[in-house]
């Protein structure tokens, strides 16, 4: 699954994959690698080893002042904090797997895929993590496992295994972390964007600002529910509404204070509807339920964040129309079936707001 060129080791050595199949992938999944029943698990010193050598895998925090060795460790303690509770709930969690996933979820982040010929950052992660598990001593199928967990990080990669869903929350779990909170990681992702990259010329931040709404539309299509108290109280995904109140804040904050907040609670394609809506600068959340809406919006969104289409973000989320994870008072335009002032639509309204009818 990785090809054999070398990786340079904590030990200051190179390590070669064993295995040549071409890079790993978001188009190239891993094989299913469910732990067999009875399976001996990889013996908790290797994740004892990970920790010692972790901060050589990392860039120190003047290079990447967000992706380092802290937020591995965060990641990582967020991660066993959701799967304890999903065990709470009889839900079988590979504990060993997602600690080392976690931890090396981020490993050689100062790399760029280009000089590896990798298409993606996940693919360079998942390739260190397999290769320093496997020089640690962990077998094959195991390292194999935890460079999977690690590509289910992708925001093009719909999570499958619990493992992935746990690891991806805990990823993103500052999304949903109070306002001050999420802005201050923003402004380290800014710094980092100018240290990895070496441009002397630094953008706006509304404009920076502007682009990340577009890219982290990306990661919030998926429903990353385990357990019952991932939902609010009108069992709609918490953390999604955490997540879009910092997100709009953000747009009404940095990006654009005139704009306008339109929301889709109809479940359905009607891009006229709100494309006629859009007047100036707007940002646009789109309540599907089921998966074909999401797959119809998942290219449109890839283009918007690698910025070939010139278009509004445009966030796709989990929910229904009498259930959005939408915060109170958020939206200026709903979009709604028939143009019914339902009790959702009346909850998510701003004041001032008006209700348009989904054709």
């Amino acid at each position: 699954m990785f090809s054999t060129k070398s990786a340079h080791g904590a030990s200051g050595g190179d390590v070669t994959p064993v295995k040549e199949a071409g890079p790993l992938t978001h188009e190239t999944r891993l094989p299913s690698l469910a732990v067999e029943p009875g399976e001996p698990r990889v013996a908790e010193a290797v994740t004892s080893r990970i920790e010692a050598m972790l901060e050589s895998l990392y860039p120190t925090v003047d290079v990447a002042p967000f992706h380092n060795v802290g937020h591995a460790r965060e990641t990582r303690d967020h991660a066993l904090r959701f799967a304890a509770r999903a065990r709470e709930y009889g839900v079988d969690v590979d504990c060993v797997a997602l600690e080392q996933a976690a931890l090396l979820h981020d490993a050689r982040y100062d790399i760029a895929p280009s000089s590896m010929a990798l298409p993606s950052r996940e693919d360079v992660h998942a390739f260190f993590a397999y290769n320093v598990l496997r020089s640690q001593g962990a077998d094959d199928r195991h390292a194999l496992k935890v460079a999977r967990i690690i590509m289910g990080t992708n925001s093009m990669i719909e999570p499958q295994s619990i493992e992935e869903k746990i690891l991806r929350a805990a990823d993103l779990f500052g999304f949903s972390a109070p306002y001050d909170v999420f802005r201050e990681g923003g402004q380290r992702l800014y710094q980092e964007m100018y240290s990895l990259s070496g441009v002397m010329e630094p953008v706006p931040y509304s404009e920076f600002a502007r682009k990340q709404l577009s890219h982290l539309s990306l990661y919030l299509w998926p429903a990353l529910d385990i357990t019952p108290s991932y939902n609010n109280p009108r069992g709609q995904s918490g953390w999604h509404e955490g997540a879009l109140t910092n997100l709009i804040g953000l747009f009404r904050a940095e990006v654009c204070p005139a704009g306008k907040v339109v929301a889709d609670l109809t479940g359905d394609l009607t891009d006229k509807v709100w494309r006629e809506a859009l007047v100036g600068d707007s940002l646009v959340v789109r309540v599907h339920r089921d998966q074909s809406v999401r797959e119809a919006m998942l290219a449109d969104m890839r283009s918007v964040a690698e910025g070939i289409t010139p278009k509004p973000p445009v966030f796709v989320v989990p929910g229904g129309p009498e259930g959005s994870p939408l915060p109170r008072a958020s939206c200026d335009i709903v979009i709604t079936k028939g143009g019914a002032l339902s009790a959702e639509a009346q909850r998510v309204l701003a004041p001032g707001g008006r209700v348009l009818a989904a054709v």
